[in-house]
């Protein structure tokens, strides 16, 4: 119930904090702060006896309305707009204890005594000023984090003989060469008879058969995100192909479209705000006993050379479902017992962080013919 307050009040407030003022953090961010504090602050009372709490006598509906109302007020909004602007700048607690009174007279004769507002409110301030803090220093890092993307992948070098070329340049950005290929879009059949390109699951993990429209990848990823807008179903793409064929240019080029802030390059809602997890499974197979976090945290940091990657950050997006997991190289795994090891650590980290796309590359000829890869298509 705790928690269902908090988030019915936050999903209120939020909005109208982030349209205020000018603030780094999205609106996804702030509603998370305010239900963050909430939910500290309400949960601080449950270990009290009953007559201990400020909320006692209250249902858990009009503990909702009172703290939306709470809430709307203008100079309990300025306090809270403090912390989105500057990092660490906490909101006035008894100021917010006096309005939180005045609120309250409207509701019941009786005023709480302070005692009882006093470490509710400061608990709320705390956790909210914490956590507005934390998602700051993340945007900060992820603004560095894309501007690195772009830096080390955005550049296709070419081997072979040496051309003189006009500028004397013998790489170009993904952009300037990249074409978005056709994929073939698949649906669950048991055989195994198929030469798929794209594979959508209708659940998880199903076998696929051809299906006979051709689009490009643009074009699919933009209906898939409008049918799973509505749908409760997978949302685990693998991609299959020959070798050579693109596939880990193509998961460069999306992660540096993302990076770049384009998601519509790719057929995608401009407002988008996925953050791009790229992991190359043959190099992360070589780490055999770490996860894929930990992975993406030292990929982050030395291949990269993210500035001061803070703890939680990939974690903080993951939990909110604002990442796409780009998994490239399945097929690079040879060994049938190390593919099940790493086919079950992946499976393990989707279902740690469901709410997010996946998609996975895989060399044609490998995914018919090893059976560990055929273990993501088994329902658990």
């Amino acid at each position: 119930m705790t928690w269902e307050i908090a988030s019915v009040v936050a999903k209120s407030v939020a909005p109208i904090l982030g349209i205020k003022i000018q603030t780094r953090l999205t609106p996804a961010d702030i509603n998370k702060a305010v239900e963050q504090g909430l939910k500290a602050a309400l949960m601080r009372e449950e270990p009290l006896a009953p007559e201990q709490r400020l909320f006692y006598y209250s249902a858990p509906d009009a503990i909702a309305f009172f703290l939306e109302d709470f809430f709307q007020d203008r100079e309990v909004q300025e306090e809270l707009h403090k912390p989105l602007q500057e990092e660490n700048k906490a909101p006035l607690t008894s100021l917010l204890v006096e309005k939180f009174k005045q609120v309250a007279s409207n509701y019941a004769p009786t005023q709480p005594q302070d005692s009882f507002i006093l470490p509710w409110m400061e608990t709320f301030v705390k956790t909210y000023t914490e956590k507005t803090s934390s998602y700051l220093q993340f945007q900060l890092t992820k603004d560095n984090y894309f501007q690195q993307i772009s830096n080390k992948i955005d550049h296709v070098k070419f081997a072979g003989m040496l051309v003189a070329t006009q500028h004397g340049n013998h790489s170009l950005k993904l952009d300037q060469i990249f074409v978005m290929p056709e994929v073939e879009v698949l649906h669950p059949l048991e055989s195994r008879a198929f030469h798929p390109q794209v594979a959508l699951p209708g659940k998880q993990w199903q076998p696929l058969r051809t299906q006979t429209v051709k689009k490009t990848l643009a074009q699919y990823l933009s209906a898939v995100k409008t049918w799973q807008a509505n749908s409760a179903k997978s949302r685990n793409v693998m991609l299959l192909g020959a070798p050579g064929s693109g596939k880990t240019t193509l998961m460069n080029y999306v992660a540096v479209m993302l990076a770049q802030k384009q998601p519509e390059a790719m057929g995608l809602a401009p407002d988008l705000d996925w953050l791009p997890i790229l992991i190359d499974i043959r190099d992360w197979v070589e780490y055999s006993d770490i996860s894929i976090l930990e992975y993406a945290r030292q990929f982050a940091e030395k291949t990269l050379l993210v500035k001061s990657l803070p703890k939680g950050f990939f974690e903080h997006w993951l939990e909110d479902g604002r990442t796409l997991i780009l998994l490239d190289g399945l097929d690079q795994v040879t060994e049938p017992a190390k593919g099940e090891q790493v086919v079950g650590k992946i499976k393990d980290f989707i279902q740690q962080f469901p709410n997010n796309w996946v998609i996975l590359t895989c060399d044609n000829s490998s995914y018919h013919n090893s059976n560990f890869i055929w273990e993501f298509y088994r329902n658990e």
